[in-house]
């Protein structure tokens, strides 16, 4: 697995372009903290979209998850420090890794999809 820093110029353009592989996609929100310790905020939800403030002096990410409006989940990210996409050999996203000024880091990783089962007979087979 490899890690990838993006350059802060390059956060606007990357995020949406993460957000249109991802959208739709079951993901795993956890926040690392090192006063709280490791919580898992959201699990199997799907992806709406990853964002990045367009004035850089804000330094702020955002993501959002989420169905429907009521279940949603947001998080906003402030005062971002590294923005990171950890990836695998083929270079499949595993993970978004954000990191803050206060020290938390915020994980969004990607689950892989499971295609479903051929079926003997089936024109794919």
């Amino acid at each position: 697995m490899t890690t990838r820093e993006i350059p802060r110029n390059e956060w606007l353009h990357f995020c949406d372009s993460l957000t249109n592989r991802h959208i739709g996609a079951n993901v795993r929100l956890e926040v690392l903290s090192p006063d709280l310790g490791d919580q898992v905020e959201a699990e199997d939800v799907p992806l709406q979209g990853v964002s990045a403030d367009k004035r850089e002096r804000d330094n702020m990410i955002e993501i959002t998850l989420g169905k429907t409006r009521e279940k949603r989940v947001t998080r906003a990210i402030q005062g971002t420090t590294h923005l990171r996409v950890k990836q695998d050999e083929e270079g499949t996203d595993q993970a978004l890794e954000i990191e803050s000024s206060d020290g938390v880091t915020t994980l969004l990783v990607f689950r892989p999809t499971i295609l479903p089962a051929k079926r003997e007979g089936s024109p794919e087979s």
